[in-house]
């Protein structure tokens, strides 16, 4: 769990791009984040290719969510 959380902590900058664009209902950007995602795999960013599961949680809970992540 402990590298879950490290990921996470990670993984912020990008979660919070996510967050912002879905409270400025920027459509463009929000279409977009399947190819974020594959891309933070594809390359190996924050070493999301060990748990791309998590990112896809992540993602999903700030799009579900109305409030603060």
């Amino acid at each position: 769990m402990n590298n879950d959380n490290k990921l996470k902590q990670d993984l912020m900058p990008f979660i919070e791009m996510v967050r912002k664009a879905k409270e400025s209902n920027n459509e463009e950007f929000l279409k977009a984040v399947d190819d974020f995602k594959t891309l933070l795999i594809d390359k190996k960013i924050c070493n999301i290719q060990d748990n791309p599961l998590l990112l896809d949680k992540l993602i999903d809970e700030v799009l579900e969510s109305d409030n603060k992540f």
